[in-house]
């Protein structure tokens, strides 16, 4: 059911952190009293518990576990595609501040994010300001890829990274700029031109 989904999104959302119950209630169920809410929650967890447990009975265990008046789904960061596209952008931030080439992990960073976060959910408050984060950590790695591929001369990942980065933020001036430049240095200048055209 759409609401046993919902919850299942949320608790994966945190990779394996606990959420309260009120803090789930007040998510999924914002108009609802507390006894209500309480209820539905408690509806969903089982139904959302039968599912998981199914799933993980050839590892001997429980996917979704209560810890006092929280509840969590037994996985690391890394089980979840979030959780790697943020470590895929520390690591490359971590290297840019080291003066290191980071063009490895935000190239991996651009490969995870395959569009706005969990779209099924809607405008749900829960959800937006995550995706929003995800939205812009995603633009900061295209404009990380893109100015080291420029100095290295690499001009199709400046080219793939620019047009990832416009299709996420049309406004954003330096992807359009090295875009172009990019298209000049490889003598294209048909491309270059049209480039312009569009930035324009």
């Amino acid at each position: 059911k759409p609401r046993v989904r919902s919850l299942f999104r949320l608790l994966a959302l945190h990779a394996g952190a606990p959420i309260h119950r009120e803090v789930i209630q007040e998510a999924l169920w914002p108009g609802a009293d507390a006894e209500a809410g309480a209820r539905s929650l408690h509806v969903a967890l089982s139904a959302l518990r039968r599912h998981l447990d199914d799933a993980a009975a050839p590892l001997d265990g429980h996917l979704l576990t209560r810890e006092g008046e929280a509840y969590r789904v037994d996985v690391g960061p890394d089980d979840v595609d979030v959780g790697r596209f943020d470590r895929a952008i520390a690591v490359g931030r971590a290297a840019r501040a080291r003066g290191e080439v980071a063009s490895a992990a935000f190239a991996q960073a651009i490969d995870l994010y395959t569009g706005d976060l969990l779209p099924e959910e809607g405008p749900a408050e829960w959800v937006s300001e995550r995706r929003d984060h995800c939205r812009r950590r995603a633009v900061e790695a295209a404009q990380g890829l893109a100015e080291e591929a420029l100095l290295a001369g690499d001009h199709a990942t400046v080219v793939r990274a620019c047009r990832f980065g416009l299709e996420l933020d049309r406004y954003q001036d330096a992807f359009w700029r090295m875009l172009i430049q990019a298209r000049e240095r490889a003598g294209n200048a048909g491309a270059a031109s049209r480039d312009r055209r569009a930035y324009a």
